[in-house]
């Protein structure tokens, strides 16, 4: 059985319940691993799971889809020596491309997170167990068109970092990124 519980998401329609932020964090539990996927930008999160009778105490696995605060930022307050999994370029420097203004990069550095987490950083699939994976760093068949970010270089983000995690049921097959579960294949 797997069981996916949305914990932030921007488009959150029970908000006389739930507390919400712009941005994206999943409780996810399959075989025996309860995943974290994404933290999104604030400790939100973790009040809704407590609200919802949650333990993120027993998370032992943490995903990260992208390193742009609204799925990341979180991070910051949780506490957990969980195994971390992310893309290696996940902690890039990142502003809106605009005026540099606002900066859209995770606050955490990489030694912050290497000393917060077990951390797995690669661009390569990784089996968390024997039907969950972390996708890695996906080829792009198409360049994103919506260019708003820029890198400390001035070059602009790509978001090569951007990834996900599939989950083989049963039933098929979910495959989570970034903003929600984005495709159930029967």
């Amino acid at each position: 059985m797997v069981k996916v519980v949305i914990l932030n998401d921007t488009r959150n329609s029970n908000k006389d319940k739930f507390e919400n932020d712009d941005g994206f964090s999943a409780y996810v539990e399959v075989e025996n691993n309860k995943i974290l996927f994404d933290a999104g930008p604030s400790e939100k999160f973790m009040k809704n799971a407590e609200k919802l009778g949650l333990e993120l105490n027993k998370v032992d696995t943490i995903i990260l889809s992208h390193g742009h605060y609204d799925h990341g930022d979180g991070l910051q307050y949780f506490n957990n020596k969980a195994e971390f999994i992310a893309h290696p370029n996940c902690t890039l420097k990142r502003w809106w491309k605009d005026d540099h203004s606002h900066y859209s990069g995770i606050q955490l550095t990489k030694e912050e997170l290497e000393n917060k987490y077990n951390t797995h950083f690669t661009k390569e699939p990784y089996k968390i167990n024997q039907s969950t994976y972390y996708l890695g760093e996906i080829t792009r068949k198409y360049p994103i068109k919506l260019k708003k970010w820029v890198l400390e270089n001035g070059q602009n983000d790509e978001v090569l970092d951007d990834s996900g995690m599939v989950i083989n049921t049963e039933n098929g097959i979910i495959v989570m990124q970034d903003v929600a579960i984005v495709e159930y294949v029967t």
